[in-house]
């Protein structure tokens, strides 16, 4: 079991969502806090409220992209010891790279088995 606080998973996809959902549930304890949110805007906003130890986040959504939500939380104080693993359905490289760019902490492709984002996560908080 990993024990955390709070995870914040950001996906416009609800059926990514909900399996997220259901993998992380399986790994993390019952106290840990899973917030969701549909896009890039409504990520930050609860990233801000509420300061979760992890981010999961698509790098591709409308309003606002898991790019651009990851700039904004490392430019700011509050989310540095926030760990972030950026999602990508892009198989390339480019997507690879730029999250790494972008300062996240971890890259995982979609589709992904539900071990992989455990290793993750795992390997985040360990």
């Amino acid at each position: 079991m990993v024990n955390l606080t709070s995870i914040l998973v950001v996906d416009d996809d609800p059926l990514i969502l909900s399996v997220m959902l259901q993998v992380l549930a399986r790994v993390v304890t019952p106290s840990t806090q899973i917030i969701t949110a549909y896009n890039g805007e409504e990520g930050l906003r609860l990233a801000r409220q509420n300061l979760p130890d992890v981010i999961i986040t698509d790098l591709m959504m409308p309003k606002m992209d898991g790019f651009e939500l990851v700039e904004s939380l490392r430019r700011e104080e509050i989310s540095s010891r926030t760990r972030i693993i950026g999602v990508s359905s892009s198989g390339a490289r480019d997507a690879r790279t730029t999250a790494f760019r972008k300062m996240c902490d971890s890259f995982l492709n979609k589709p992904f088995m539900p071990n992989e984002l455990i290793d993750k996560l795992k390997c985040l908080v360990a």
